[in-house]
């Protein structure tokens, strides 16, 4: 028989096992904000991908997860200091090319080397994904990598024509990344460094006379509407990484951990890939429409600067054995990513 006291007790602890139960489903729903930074601008074909993205991680988490995003280095720095944004927990998550780093992130390189890429992102981007997962894993370390992958292969935007490899030489071209500066040196062109979006403004001022960058970018920058000739080189794609400060990850519950995971990786870079070939389409209709000449290099022209980008890949290998880094073995790596993808 219950007694008065016992049967108080034993209401209590009803009450609090209610509790319980009721405040269990709340701890697991916990809510995760989460803010995404990067250089590219709104209107470009980029930034909508990672709108694109945003939107697949929250529906996913059942909007347990909120991703803001903010364009243009919106919350300020240097497109060379984003990926420190992410590393630092300034932001969560940012969007970046390593090459704005030149030589903090030497075994990505490989991925620009001259006609080990340009190809399409459909083919780049998942054989980038395949490198980073064999080869690339130390140099993001950390940070969190959602994705290393490939954008477009770029073009050439230019005041002067480029109709062969030869009109190259004594052009002020703006490049990314040391290995294409490398690239351009031994065709006898001068290769200028301008981070983010500013070549457009560089460009238009006549202080350099053409620009090398993906096609998507060339029509919010509106460096497809001001350039005078337009050229389709095919030697290479610039590498790009969406990556996550390590701490933003592991605080997360271990479900929406699985729901980011999900969003990542290999199916993420064939995504990416597939949305940047379509996206290059409206700038690359803006020059066809437009009436200017467009130049795409013949085979015999991309074996010539092939021959002659030569000592390029000497010296880069040489660069990486002064690192510790096998650079023959990360070339091989990469032309087989690119040749499994090609397929």
């Amino acid at each position: 028989m219950l007694t008065s006291k016992t049967f108080k007790l034993l209401s209590v602890a009803a009450v609090i096992g209610a509790a319980a139960a009721f405040s269990a489903p709340q701890a697991s729903a916990q809510e995760v904000k989460l803010r995404l930074h990067t250089f590219v601008p709104a209107p470009s074909g980029s930034f909508k991908a990672l709108v694109w993205w945003a939107k697949q991680v929250e529906e996913k988490s059942n909007k347990r997860i909120s991703i803001k995003l903010f364009p243009s280095r919106q919350l300020g720095g240097k497109p060379s200091e984003l990926y420190d944004q992410a590393r630092r927990g300034f932001v969560d998550i940012t969007y970046v090319l390593p090459g704005y780093n030149p030589g903090r992130f030497p075994r990505s390189e490989v991925a620009e080397l001259p006609f080990i890429s340009g190809r399409p992102p459909t083919v780049m981007s998942p054989a980038v994904w395949t490198l980073y997962q064999s080869h690339l894993k130390e140099e993001y370390k950390d940070t969190h990598p959602l994705l290393v992958f490939s954008a477009g292969s770029m073009g050439l935007f230019s005041h002067k024509p480029i109709k062969s490899v030869d009109d190259l030489k004594g052009l002020k071209v703006r490049v990314s990344g040391r290995a294409l500066t490398d690239t351009f040196k031994v065709v006898g062109a001068t290769p200028v460094g301008i981070p983010g979006t500013g070549f457009a403004e560089a460009f238009q001022r006549n202080v350099i006379d053409t620009v090398l960058t993906a096609w998507t970018i060339s029509l919010p920058t509106k460096l497809v509407r001001m350039a005078s000739h337009y050229a389709q080189p095919a030697i290479s794609n610039p590498v790009l990484m969406l990556v996550m400060n390590k701490d933003s990850y592991n605080k997360m519950p271990s479900d929406l951990k699985r729901v980011v995971d999900g969003e990542s990786g290999m199916g993420l870079a064939h995504k990416f890939g597939a949305r940047w070939l379509k996206d290059d389409g409206p700038a690359l209709n803006v020059a066809h429409k437009s009436g200017k000449p467009f130049y795409t290099f013949s085979e015999a022209d991309r074996k010539k600067w092939e021959a002659a980008a030569a000592p390029v890949f000497t010296s880069w290998v040489a660069r990486m054995k002064e690192k510790g880094i096998d650079g023959q073995e990360l070339i091989d790596a990469a032309r087989a990513a690119v040749a499994k993808f090609e397929k």
